[in-house]
């Protein structure tokens, strides 16, 4: 679909779909076709930049698209505050820049609004790692946990989410998932993976 007749939601899903299975130069292609058909979706760019930054020798450019993202929610966050899944990804992209008081700011934000949904607080425990804080990404990694495995594999983004988190798009997600399984007893992989 993406190939025969471009729209955001297919650029997007085909982003989605290569990044959790770790080719994250191709996510990245897709994803900046899809802010080339939406210019003004956050959650592109925030997606854009994620891929850069795990995609081999495109780490540099990931900087630009976060910033982009941050521009785009804080655009957002001016006209309505008051969503958590904004001020997680807010959180999430201002770590990623390195911004520190920006990143804890939105994340606290969560915190007021109730936490949000799982993919919400999912974010903002990767943000806490970003930022170095081991024990507030545990706490935000274990809150998430039971709705996020809960989700059907067929839950929009459920399974493509799920499995990219329990491969561990990183080191850092790899360690504090294998926290999750090794010292605190919780079963990841075989809920998860298929």
């Amino acid at each position: 679909s993406a190939a025969i007749r471009p729209t955001p939601a297919a650029t997007s899903n085909l982003g989605v779909q290569y990044f959790a299975r770790g080719q994250y130069a191709n996510a990245a292609r897709s994803f900046e076709q899809a802010v080339l058909l939406t210019p003004n979706d956050r959650r592109l760019w925030r997606n854009l930049g994620a891929a850069l930054h795990w995609a081999p020798n495109e780490r540099d450019k990931a900087r630009a698209a976060y910033e982009r993202a941050v521009q785009l929610g804080e655009q957002e966050r001016r006209v309505n505050p008051r969503q958590p899944a904004l001020q997680a990804e807010l959180a999430d992209s201002y770590s990623m820049l390195g911004h520190r008081a920006q990143a804890l700011e939105a994340a606290a934000a969560v915190e007021r609004l109730g936490g949000g949904d799982a993919s919400a607080m999912f974010q903002v425990a990767g943000a806490y790692e970003q930022l170095g804080e081991r024990a507030l990404a545990l706490q935000w990694l274990l809150a998430s946990a039971p709705a996020f495995l809960a989700l059907p594999p067929d839950a929009p983004g459920g399974l493509p989410l799920r499995q990219a988190a329990v491969r561990g798009v990183s080191g850092t997600w790899r360690a504090l998932l294998d926290v999750l399984r090794n010292e605190l007893g919780y079963n990841v992989t075989s809920k998860v993976i298929n």
